[in-house]
């Protein structure tokens, strides 16, 4: 399985692409692997993004921001240091249960199936306030945010491993919350695959683990292959139309949608 690389706005674009045309019947359940160039931060749906993101930072370091379709919090994507994943399935088609709970706890076994093959021990973490998503972590410290949001039964959930992700940066471009820890240095609260191990990995390497990890949980093979032309078309449509606007990524949005109030899912009214 191979590792897209692409900047922040198509790779959102991507995944509302595949999500899309899988409510549609027009592609298959799907696991995809990739990285963001130049490294960016997303956000989530509802978040306000002079709230939670240094703007000025992200300028002069040179990294995007993009607004998410998912729930949950602002992300850091480090182009040398981070591995996203994004998972497409329909509820009636594959080994997912419709109950959010239980379909992060699906999904996310996948990743610490993943981190168990790299040689990480790993414990999954459901949160405290159900605004907030799920997590995983290692040492006690997060190593893995994860996001959903569901349409027409089909579930798009996208998620990130850290593989050595510059914290530095990090701390430059997010404006962390209090209850995230901002009273803590950001090294007491995250952390990353190479700090646990104490080596250099491939990037090659942590997809291959993850491929198997979710591969695993969902008992299918998965078969490599490549964005047809009407994902690449409609990912392109939703780039330019939608994840390249500051409309987009700067405004508050309001459109006609209901959010769940559980587990950070949102929900599409279609």
């Amino acid at each position: 399985m191979g590792v897209d690389v692409y900047d922040a706005y198509m790779n959102m674009a991507v995944d509302e692409a595949i999500l899309t045309l899988r409510g549609r019947g027009e592609a298959p359940n799907t696991i995809r692997l990739y990285r963001w160039r130049p490294s960016a931060v997303s956000i989530g749906y509802s978040q306000t993004i002079g709230e939670v993101v240094d703007l000025p930072a992200c300028r002069s370091l040179g990294v995007d921001v993009v607004r998410r379709i998912s729930g949950g919090g602002a992300i850091f994507h480090d182009f040398c240091g981070e591995l996203t994943y994004s998972v497409v399935v329909e509820l009636s088609s594959a080994k997912m249960p419709d109950d959010v709970a239980r379909s992060y706890e699906v999904m996310c076994g996948g990743l610490l199936g993943g981190l168990k093959r790299l040689g990480l021990s790993a414990e999954y973490r459901l949160p405290r306030d159900p605004r907030y998503c799920p997590s995983i972590y290692v040492s006690r410290r997060k190593i893995s945010g994860n996001a959903q949001m569901r349409r027409r039964g089909v579930v798009l959930q996208h998620g990130t491993i850290m593989i050595g992700t510059d914290i530095g940066v990090m701390e430059k471009v997010l404006k962390l919350p209090k209850h995230e820890g901002a009273a803590k240095p950001l090294q007491d609260t995250v952390t990353t695959v190479e700090r646990e191990l104490g080596r250099a990995l491939e990037f090659g390497e942590v997809a291959e683990a993850l491929r198997l990890g979710l591969s695993e949980a969902f008992g299918v093979r998965p078969s490599d292959g490549r964005l047809s032309r009407e994902e690449l078309e409609l990912s392109v449509s939703l780039c330019n139309s939608k994840y390249r606007t500051d409309g987009w990524n700067l405004g508050r949005l309001s459109p006609n949608r209901k959010e769940g109030n559980q587990y950070c899912v949102e929900r599409l009214c279609e």
